[in-house]
């Protein structure tokens, strides 16, 4: 017993080693462990090689459609590690029905190009929706890959890549033609080129987001709406190229919009005007930091939003009770209310609006 008490001890002590051995060697290399971790886990989105045969009780006893159907509730990671379990769950995890959704974010800077190609290579027309938020060493070669691979994406989030280029979208025209969401917040290198692809080549858009995309200006807004009839959601924030008459040409184009932000845009009452004649479906607005806009505004947003349920306007440091009274008798449905820094304002609009908008129920910013 005692010889068995020293091979237990030996043992344990040999684990240790070995343990202690290989976090020496992960942190003596140049790649932080965690990083590492990271690439490790995306390792069999970039081979074709599969792992040994073995055959496990559970797959004799459970039939493959079963495990299948295991495995598609399973995230990224997990599916990663399962497929390094045996031949089957290799070829059963990566299958492409599992990814139809695939967020990347938790990998960020981390996701280099080839993962990407060979993801697109696995899914193939099976991927719906992908997500490379802050992968920002993804570039337009292999985005030209996914393009034409995967070709039934309908949800894709560019967000922060910023090697993102008009070649990109031209790609996303020409393949990907069932495209309703994109996101393309600071890709700041796209130009009015993208637009122009996007709009002529996904006419089922319903939401895009471009975001501090300086170098698009009016013509590439306007040949957007133009061409994707469905929009609903357009997000312009601090799209500092675009000027008071970015809606001019096209309000008979903006018809479905529902939702519309062009917080810190060039914006004055002629641009609200143009809104309010082409925007009867608006329920959310935000103008905040367009110091510019007048009681005019809220005029012109009385007689043609009636539908809006949030309004935004922190920083409209020009508007007053007279605007105020007239957009609370006309809007009845609205629920929240931004007046930060809207100083000119006193009693008289927060009585307007509570007379007359029941459904308000976050007030923002007003002081008394």
């Amino acid at each position: 017993m005692e010889g068995a008490n020293n091979n237990d001890h030996e043992e344990k002590n040999g684990t240790r080693v070995t343990r202690r051995a290989k976090r020496l060697s992960a942190q003596s290399g140049k790649t932080h462990p965690t990083i590492q971790a990271k690439q490790n886990q995306m390792y069999l989105i970039t081979t074709l090689t599969p792992a040994p045969v073995e055959q496990a009780l559970i797959n004799k006893m459970l039939p493959k459609e079963l495990i299948l159907r295991i495995f598609s509730y399973l995230d990224i990671i997990s599916l990663c590690r399962s497929a390094q379990a045996c031949h089957l769950w290799n070829v059963l995890a990566l299958d492409g029905s599992n990814w139809q959704e695939v967020d990347l974010f938790d990998f960020q800077r981390d996701v280099k190009p080839i993962v990407v190609e060979n993801l697109a290579r696995r899914c193939g027309g099976f991927l719906k929706q992908l997500s490379l938020k802050g992968c920002e060493n993804v570039q337009d070669s292999a985005l030209r890959s996914f393009t034409a691979k995967c070709a039934n994406i309908e949800h894709l989030s560019l967000y922060k890549c910023k090697r993102v280029t008009d070649a990109s979208c031209e790609n996303l025209g020409k393949h990907c033609h069932k495209l309703r969401h994109l996101n393309l917040e600071n890709c700041s290198a796209i130009t009015d080129r993208a637009m122009k692809y996007i709009g002529e080549g996904c006419p089922l858009l319903t939401y895009l987001n471009i975001s501090w995309c300086d170098n698009v200006q009016d013509r590439g807004v306007q040949h957007l709406l133009t061409h994707c009839p469905n929009l609903e959601t357009l997000i312009l924030r601090g799209c500092e190229g675009l000027t008071e008459q970015v809606f001019a040409p096209v309000v008979g184009n903006m018809g479905n919009l529902v939702k519309l932000n062009m917080l810190s845009c060039f914006v004055n009452d002629d641009t609200v005007k143009n809104i309010s004649e082409g925007c009867p479906k608006l329920e959310y607005l935000c103008l905040s930091n367009c110091s510019q806009i007048t009681d005019r505004s809220l005029n012109h947003l009385a007689a043609g939003c009636k539908n809006l349920t949030v309004l935004e306007l922190s920083g409209c440091v020009l508007l007053s009770d007279g605007g105020f009274v007239q957009l609370a008798r006309a809007c009845k449905k609205l629920e929240r209310l931004d007046l930060e820094d809207c100083s000119l304002i006193t009693d008289t609009t927060i009585n307007s609006l509570s007379v007359n908008c029941s459904n308000l129920c976050q007030l923002v910013g007003f002081r008394s």
